[in-house]
């Protein structure tokens, strides 16, 4: 759908008339001593969308880097004791280019 701007000009006149009309009803009420009447935008989240900030707020929380595991493997490999297991490591492989290719 393609929206004209004739049709943008004429739903920003709408906008500007009603909150236009907002605000001297509010200075009206303010006038007559009816006290703040303030006008106010509201947004409620979705239970998921709260959940989701909820999770993404306990991830921010973990470190990008694992040193545990860093100081395990610079242990291993002063020692000379760090192997590699090669077949885990294809098997990894082989799965993210299978992933990449299906997920796309």
């Amino acid at each position: 759908m393609m929206i004209s701007a004739a049709e943008v000009n004429k739903a920003a006149k709408t906008y500007l008339q009603r909150s236009g009309s907002v605000l001297r009803a509010n200075d009206e009420t303010k006038a007559k001593g009816g006290g703040n009447a303030a006008v106010s935008d509201r947004v409620d989240f979705s239970d998921r969308a709260q959940e989701m900030q909820k999770l993404k707020s306990m991830l921010s929380q973990i470190p990008d880097v694992r040193f545990d595991r860093i100081n395990k493997i610079r242990v291993e490999l002063e020692k000379g004791s760090y192997t590699i297991d090669s077949q885990a490591v294809a098997e990894q492989i082989v799965l993210r280019v299978m992933g990449d290719i299906f997920v796309g």
